[in-house]
C-alpha cells in the first residue's frame, strides 16, 4: 500500500521518552516508517502509521529534554508541519502513581485525563501565588481533551461494563512478539509492586528497596486479575518531578489527582488531546525504573483501544489544531510565559522556606558554609559595566545559545569572542538580569577569572560556586559537611573533592536547576584550565547525572585561543553545537557597537554643549573606524571627552586624531602623563603588572614608596598618604588605571599586554617593560619591606599603615624571587642574604604568616608561632622549599656537611624541594651529596614526598640516584601507597617497574589497594588488581581494601 499523503494524518501522538515511543510503535496496524520531508524549521522526528481507521504520527520530545516547555516544542512543530491535517492529539506514555482508599492505583495500571469538577481533565499543580500568610495557593484551570475523544472514553467505559476490553490483549501481543519486547516490556514481578507508607523515605545509600523493610509496606488485597485497571480523573502536571510521600498526598487532597507527570501542561492550553499515563512508580523516595516499560506499553495499548471508539468522520469534524493555536509563531513563548509566571509563584514560596532554613541552621553547618568564602567574587562581577540596550544580540540569537538555553538537561556552551567584544559585560547581563527574568528559580553561580592569584584558580572558583549554591539551597550542605568535617580549610584547595560537591550539590534530586557561569577561560592558570575543561569534558558525557529531577548548565566565554580550542576539541568535534563563536559575528557586534556609539556621542554632546555639526562629524568619524569594539570605544570617547574639557572653546574644538585602536588610544592617556611624573606612573604600572592579586590603595601606598625611596629603612619612612596616592592614581593614570572597592587595576588585560609586549613593538617606549623586570622591583619592594626597622613591631599587625604590606610580602616574595632572571637575582644577592638569615628578628615577623597560609592552616602570631609545630627551618631548609637555586648553591658553598640536616619536623632540604617539584633544585642537592634516602618527617622521605604531589620527572630523578622504592615511613607508608592514595596512575607504573612491592603493608593506609580505595580511584584498584595486589590483605586505618572502598 501507498504511504499516504501528509494531508491524511489528522491524529498526533506525542511520547516524553524513547520507550513510550517504542511502546508506540508496538501499537500500530501498518507503519510507514519516518517522515522523510518536513518543514525547514521542523527539528521533530516523526514515524508515520495507521491504527484502525486512523493514521497517526508519532512524535518523542529530545534526547533528555522532558517537562511542559520540551512539550510545547514538539506539538508546535507538529501543528506546523501537518498544518492542513492534524486536529487532535494523545500524550500517551508513563507517570508517578497518586494510590488513595477511592482509588486503589497499582504499578501497571493506566490513568487517562477526564474532566473533573473544576478541572479540565489536568491540572498544573505548581501553577499559583504564595498569600501573605505564606500559604501557596493553585490558580487557573488547563483545558478539556477534544470533544470526540471525550465521547470515545464515556463508550469504552460503556463497553467495558459488559464486554473485555481489548487493551490487555494488544498489551500481551507486543510482549510476546520478540525477545527483545519480552524483556524490555514484560510485567516485573508482583512482589515488586510495593506501596511504602508516607512516613518511610528510601534509605539514601541504598540503590533498589531490598533493605526496605515489609512492615514498612501498606497493606493491600490481592487483585483478581493482574491486566492493568484504568482510572480517570485528574491528572497533575509540573515542572519538577515528585519523590515524596508526603508532598504526593497533600497534593492529592489539594487537588484530587490521580497521578503526576510533566508534559501535559504544555500542550492542554492550545494543543487538543488527552493524557493517557501508564503508572510505573508511587511517587515517592523510592521510585525506580523497573515498571517504565510495562506501564508505557500498557498505556499505548489502552490508547490504541481508545481510537477505535472514535469514528474518522467525527475527527474531521473538529478544528484544525493550527486552528486552535491562537498563533503558531508565538506558541512557545506563550507558554513560556505561562510558566514564568507559575516558575514566579514557585519561588516565593521556595525562597520562603530557604529562609526559614538559613536561620535554623547549625553552627556547623554555618561554618562549613563560610569556608568556601575564599574570596569577592560579587566585586569580581560587579566590576564591569552593564549591558547596553540592544547589545549582544549577536549572542541572545545565535542558535547555539538559543539551543542552550531551551534545552532541559545537562549542557554546555562555550562563548568564544575576540578582546574588548563584551563577553565580561554578556555574563554579568546574564547574571545579573536575563536569567532570572527568564527562569526565577533556577539556581545561578558564577566566577570571573582574572590573570591574577585572588581570580586565576580553578580551587577558589569552585569555592565561590559552592558559597552561592549553599547561599541559595542551604539543606544542599550536606552534601560538603563530611568533607569540611574531616579535611578543615584543606577542603579549600582540594580541587577534585570540591568538583565532585558541586556535581553532587547539582545533581540532588531536592536541587533546583543550576546555571553556572564562568567568565574569562582564557585568564585561568594554565594547568587548572586543562582540569577544568577535563573535567567539563567528563562531565558532558557522563549523561547518566541528567535526570528528570534537575539539570546542570554551563556557560563558559573566554577568547578563541588555541589552546583553548583544543582542549574543547574532544567535545566539539562530536558536539559542534556547544561552540558559538563570536569572533564569527563581528559584522553584527560592528552593529551593536555603531548604536552604542550613537548613544554615547549623544550624551557627550550634551555634557559638553556640543554643537549638532560638531555632534555629527563626531559620529561619522567614529562609524568609520575600522577596529571597533567596545572596548576601544570607551577609551576613544573618554580621549575625546578629555580632549573637550581641556579646551577653552570646546563646541570649536576639531576632531583630528581619534585613536584608530586599542593600542593607540593606550599610547594616548599615557601621553599625556606630565614628562616629571613618568617615572612614578612607571613604577605604578610595573608593580600592578608585577603583583599577584590587585593590590588595595594601603598596599600600594606602601608598595611605591618604597620603590621611590630605596634609602628608606622604615616604613613610617617610605609609606606614602593612601588617599591622596587615590587621587593622584586618578589623575596621572587616567583610563589605563582605576580602583574599584579600594582596590587598583588596569583596566583590561590588554593593556597588561600592551605594557610587557610594548619592548617588541617599540623598544624606546618609555613605559614598555618586560615581566620579569616588574618581578624583579616586586622582589625589592617585598624583601626590602619585611627588612624595615618598624615592621612587624605590634602583634596586631594590620592596624597601621606602615604594616599594610605585611600580609603581601610575606606571602609572595618567594614567588616574585623566582620568576627573575639568574643575572636579576644576582643584583639582590644583598638583599636575599639578608631576607634568609633566619636567626635574625625579622624572620620571625614575615615566617609564620608565610607558613601558615603555605599549609593552609592560616597566618600566625609571633606567640602563635612560638608554641607551634612549625619546622624551624635553617637556610638551606628554607631556600629548597622556595626552588631558590641561586640561593641553594651560594648556601651549600663550604657548607655541604649541613645537606642532610632535618628541621623541628624531621624533613630535609631534599625532601622539601621533592615535594614542591623543584628539578633543578633537586638535581643540585643530590649532585652535592645529599641523601637519597634520609628518613624523617611527614612524608618519610623525598621519593614518597614527590610521589606524593605528583611530580613524575623528580620521581625519575631519585630513582636514578637508587633512592629505595620500598622505603617505609611517613604517614603515607611508602611511595606506591602515596601515590595511591592521590591517583597517580602513570607514577604508580613508573614505581612498579622500579620494584616497588605491591603489598607493602605500613602507615595508616595499610597497603596501595587500601589507599586508592579509601579515595575511590576505580582505574588505579583496577591496575593494581592486575598487578596481582591482596584484595584481603588486612592493616591500616580501614582494615582491609573493601572496607576502604
Amino acid at each position: 500500500m501507498a504511504i499516504p499523503g501528509r494531508e491524511e494524518f489528522q491524529i498526533g501522538w506525542i511520547c516524553a521518552l524513547p520507550i513510550e515511543a517504542a511502546a508506540a510503535k508496538e501499537m500500530l496496524d501498518e507503519d510507514f516508517g519516518i517522515l522523510e520531508e518536513q518543514d525547514a524549521a521542523d527539528t521533530n522526528s516523526y514515524r508515520l502509521g495507521r491504527i484502525g481507521k486512523h493514521y497517526v504520527v508519532i512524535a518523542c520530545l529530545p534526547g533528555g529534554q522532558y517537562g511542559a516547555c520540551a512539550a510545547t516544542m514538539v506539538a508546535n512543530n507538529m501543528v506546523r508541519t501537518f498544518s492542513k491535517s492534524l486536529r487532535i492529539g494523545l500524550m500517551v506514555g508513563v507517570g508517578g502513581g497518586i494510590p488513595s482508599t477511592d482509588h486503589d492505583i497499582r504499578l501497571g495500571d493506566i490513568v487517562i485525563s477526564c474532566p473533573t469538577g473544576s478541572y479540565g481533565g489536568v491540572v498544573q499543580y505548581d501553577m499559583g501565588k504564595v498569600t501573605a500568610n505564606g500559604v501557596f495557593c493553585r490558580t487557573g484551570s488547563l483545558n478539556s481533551p477534544p470533544r470526540s475523544l471525550l465521547t470515545a472514553v464515556n463508550n469504552m467505559r460503556a463497553a467495558e461494563l459488559t464486554d473485555d476490553p481489548r487493551y490487555p490483549e494488544y498489551l500481551q501481543r507486543a510482549i510476546r512478539r520478540t525477545r527483545r519486547t519480552q524483556i524490555n516490556f514484560g510485567r516485573p514481578s508482583p512482589q515488586s509492586d510495593r506501596l511504602f507508607k508516607t512516613k518511610h523515605e528510601h534509605p539514601a545509600t541504598e540503590k533498589n528497596c531490598d533493605m526496605c523493610q515489609r512492615e514498612w509496606e501498606e497493606t493491600r488485597s490481592e487483585r483478581d486479575s493482574e491486566d492493568p485497571l484504568p482510572h480517570y480523573g485528574i491528572i497533575a502536571s509540573g515542572n519538577s518531578v515528585i519523590k515524596h510521600g508526603c508532598k504526593r498526598e497533600q497534593l492529592r487532597l489539594e487537588s484530587g489527582a490521580l497521578c503526576f507527570e510533566m508534559e501535559a501542561a504544555g500542550l492542554m492550553l492550545d494543543f487538543p488531546c488527552i493524557v493517557i499515563r501508564g503508572i510505573c512508580d508511587y511517587s515517592d523516595s523510592h521510585k525506580n525504573k523497573q515498571w517504565q516499560g510495562y506501564a508505557a506499553l500498557a498505556a499505548a495499548a489502552y490508547a490504541k483501544e481508545l481510537l477505535e471508539y472514535v469514528p474518522r468522520a467525527q475527527v474531521s469534524q473538529e478544528n484544525l489544531a493550527v486552528d486552535i493555536c491562537s498563533s503558531i509563531e508565538n506558541l512557545t513563548q506563550e507558554v513560556k510565559g505561562t510558566n514564568q509566571r507559575l516558575d514566579i509563584a514557585y519561588y516565593q514560596q521556595e525562597q520562603h522556606y530557604r529562609e526559614q532554613t538559613a536561620r535554623a541552621l547549625t553552627e556547623q553547618q554555618q561554618k562549613c558554609h563560610q569556608v568556601f568564602k575564599t574570596s569577592y567574587y560579587e566585586q569580581h562581577k560587579d566590576i564591569n559595566p552593564g549591558r547596553s540596550p540592544g547589545t549582544c544580540q549577536w549572542a541572545f540569537q545565535n542558535p547555539h545559545y538559543l539551543r542552550w538555553w531551551n534545552s532541559c538537561c545537562n549542557d554546555v556552551l562555550w562563548i568564544s569572542a575576540d578582546p574588548g567584544c563584551g563577553k565580561s559585560v554578556l555574563a554579568k547581563s546574564l547574571i545579573d538580569h536575563d536569567f532570572k527574568a527568564s527562569i526565577p528559580t533556577v539556581s545561578i553561580c558564577y566566577f570571573f577569572f582574572k590573570d591574577n592569584d585572588e581570580q586565576n584558580n580553578l580551587a577558589t572558583a569552585l569555592c565561590a560556586i559552592l558559597h552561592q549554591i549553599f547561599s541559595q539551597q542551604p539543606n544542599l550542605l550536606r552534601h560538603a559537611l563530611p568533607s569540611w568535617e574531616k579535611n578543615g580549610n584543606k577542603l579549600q584547595r582540594d580541587v577534585s573533592e570540591l568538583w565532585r560537591i558541586f556535581i553532587a550539590a547539582t545533581s540532588d534530586s531536592t536541587s533546583a536547576n543550576t546555571i553556572c557561569v564562568l567568565d574569562a577561560l582564557d585568564e585561568c592558570h594554565p594547568n587548572d584550565q586543562k582540569q577544568l575543561l577535563q573535567r567539563l569534558e567528563g562531565f558532558y558525557h557522563q549523561t547518566d547525572l541528567s535526570t528528570h529531577e534537575t539539570w546542570l548548565k554551563f556557560l563558559i566565554t573566554s577568547r578563541p585561543y588555541d589552546e583553548i580550542k583544543d582542549s574543547f576539541k574532544a567535545i566539539t568535534d562530536f558536539f559542534p553545537h556547544i561552540h558559538l563563536k563570536g569572533e564569527e559575528e563581528n559584522d553584527q557586534i560592528h552593529e551593536e557597537i555603531n548604536l552604542v556609539i550613537k548613544i554615547r556621542v549623544k550624551e557627550l554632546a550634551e555634557t559638553a554643549l556640543l554643537s549638532s555639526d560638531v555632534q555629527q562629524q563626531l559620529e561619522r568619524q567614529l562609524l568609520q573606524m575600522e577596529h571597533r569594539t567596545y572596548l576601544w570605544l570607551h577609551l576613544a570617547i573618554d580621549d575625546i571627552r578629555t580632549t573637550f574639557q581641556n579646551s577653552f572653546w570646546p563646541a570649536d574644538e576639531p576632531i583630528l586624531l581619534i585613536p584608530a585602536s586599542v593600542d593607540a588610544a593606550y599610547e594616548r592617556i599615557l601621553g599625556r602623563v606630565p614628562s616629571n611624573q613618568v617615572h612614578t606612573v612607571r613604577k605604578i604600572l610595573q608593580i600592578i603588572v608585577g603583583a599577584r592579586r590587585p593590590l588595595t590603595t594601603h598596599e600600594m601606598a606602601m608598595a611605591l614608596g618604597i620603590a621611590l625611596s630605596p634609602r628608606s629603612q622604615t616604613a613610617a619612612e617610605a609609606g606614602i598618604n593612601s588617599a591622596i596616592l587615590a587621587e593622584r592614581i586618578r589623575q596621572l593614570c587616567g583610563l589605563f588605571v582605576f580602583i574599584n572597592n579600594s582596590k587598583i587595576y588596569l583596566i583590561h588585560q590588554t593593556a597588561r599586554k600592551f605594557l610587557i609586549n610594548g619592548v617588541f613593538r617599540n623598544p624606546k617606549s618609555i613605559y614598555a617593560f618586560e615581566q620579569t623586570d616588574a618581578e624583579k622591583l616586586m622582589s625589592q619592594v617585598c624583601i626590602r619591606y619585611l627588612l624595615m626597622d618598624d615592621v612587624g613591631q605590634s602583634e596586631r599587625q594590620t592596624d597601621t599603615d606602615n604594616q599594610s604590606l605585611l600580609e603581601y610580602s610575606s606571602l609572595h616574595w618567594p614567588d616574585h624571587v623566582r620568576n627573575i632572571s639568574l643575572a636579576q637575582q644576582q643584583e639582590i644577592d644583598d638583599l636575599l642574604h639578608h631576607i634568609y638569615d633566619t636567626a635574625k628578628r625579622h624572620f620571625a615577623v614575615w615566617f609564620p604568616i608565610f607558613w601558615g597560609t603555605m599549609t593552609n592552616t592560616g597566618p600566625l602570631s609571633f606567640s602563635a608561632y612560638i608554641l607551634s609545630k612549625v619546622p624551624h627551618m635553617n637556610p638551606i631548609h628554607l631556600a629548597a622549599f622556595n626552588g631558590h637555586t641561586h640561593m641553594v648553591r651560594k648556601l651549600l658553598a663550604g657548607n655541604e656537611k649541613n645537606i642532610n640536616k632535618g628541621d623541628g619536623t624531621g624533613s630535609n632540604a631534599l625532601m622539601w624541594a621533592s615535594m614542591n617539584g623543584y628539578k633543578e633544585v633537586v638535581e643540585l642537592l643530590l649532585e652535592h651529596g645529599a641523601d637519597v634516602n634520609a628518613q624523617g618527617g611527614k612524608y618519610g622521605n623525598a621519593l614518597q614526598a614527590a610521589s606524593f604531589q605528583g611530580h613524575e620527572m623528580i620521581v625519575q630523578m631519585l630513582l636514578e640516584h637508587r633512592a629505595d622504592v620500598n622505603a617505609q615511613g611517613g604517614r603515607h607508608g611508602n611511595a606506591l601507597q602515596a601515590a595511591s592514595f592521590k591517583g597517580h596512575e602513570k607514577l604508580i607504573q613508573m614505581l612498579l617497574e622500579h620494584g616497588a612491592d605491591i603489598n607493602a603493608k605500613s602507615g595508616w593506609l595499610g597497603n596501595a589497594l587500601q589507599a586508592a580505595s579509601v579515595q575511590g580511584h576505580e582505574k588505579i584498584v583496577q591496575m593494581l588488581l592486575e598487578q596481582k595486589a591482596d584484595i584481603n590483605a588486612q592493616g591500616g586505618w580501614s582494615g582491609n581494601a573493601l572496607k576502604a572502598a
